[in-house]
Parts: C-alpha cells; structure tokens; sequence
C-alpha cells in the first residue's frame, strides 16, 4: 500500500503544477484579473526594491503592466503550489504515525497469537503427562 500512496502523492505534485501553469495563463488573460494584477504587480515590485536596497525611494518607477501581472500571477501560482504541498506533507505527517501504530499492532497481536498457541500446547502436555500418572522429577 506505501508504494500506492507515495504514487498518488507524486502524481497529486505533478498535476498541481500543470493546474498552477494553465491558472497562471488564465491569469494573465483575464480582465477581471487583470486591475488587481497591477497593483500588486507594482505593490511587489515596491516592496522587492526596498527590502533588497534597504531603503525607500518614492521616485521608484512603476513597471508596466504586462511585467506587472505577470509577476502577480507568479506569486499566486506559487501561493497554491506551495498551499497543495503544504497541505500534502501535513496530511502525510499525520498519517504516517498511524500507519506505523498500525503495523506495531499487527505484529503485536500475531505474537500474542503465537504465544497463546504455545501456551495451548504446553497445556496439552501438561494434562497429558498428568494423565499418565508418570511421577514428574521437580527441579
């Protein structure tokens, strides 16, 4: 079964990046989009600049809008990928404990099994040898 899961989580990887490519794209041709791309275009760019430089410059041009919602939809595309993988390794974090719980309890209950057969054959033999009235040297 881990190989199965392992597998469906690559394939959840992978498809997510093709969904964040193609929302990418829509991005960029949506009008509705397309305003609010622009001002956090920008609204990044500004912020960029000045946590790299250190300082504000109010005389900052602003880039245009086509490098603009290019960068927003960057960022956003980014944002669900990174939310999809997060949510994947919580998901992945949070299982795998009980799978291991489980397993421990497999393991455990086919050694109890296996002890509680031997107990039954020790017991047989006991009665066994007390019928045959066979004197038994103590130690």
């Amino acid at each position: 079964m881990l190989p199965l899961v392992k597998l469906g989580i690559l394939g959840i990887k992978i498809i997510s990046k093709q969904v964040v490519k193609n929302a990418k794209v829509a991005m960029t041709r949506s009008p509705r989009f397309h305003a609010w791309a622009v001002r956090f275009g920008r609204f990044y760019h500004r912020y960029e600049f000045q946590w790299k430089t250190g300082r504000r410059n109010r005389s900052l041009e602003d880039v245009d809008d086509a490098k603009a919602v290019q960068s927003a939809a960057e960022i956003i595309g980014e944002g669900i990928l990174f939310v999809i993988l997060a949510v994947l390794v919580t998901w992945e974090y949070h299982i795998k404990p009980k799978r291991e719980e489980a397993a421990e309890t497999a393991a455990l209950n086919l050694r109890f099994q296996e002890l509680r057969e031997d107990m039954d054959v020790i017991k047989e033999e006991l009665k066994a040898l007390r019928e045959s009235k066979i004197p038994v040297e103590s130690v």
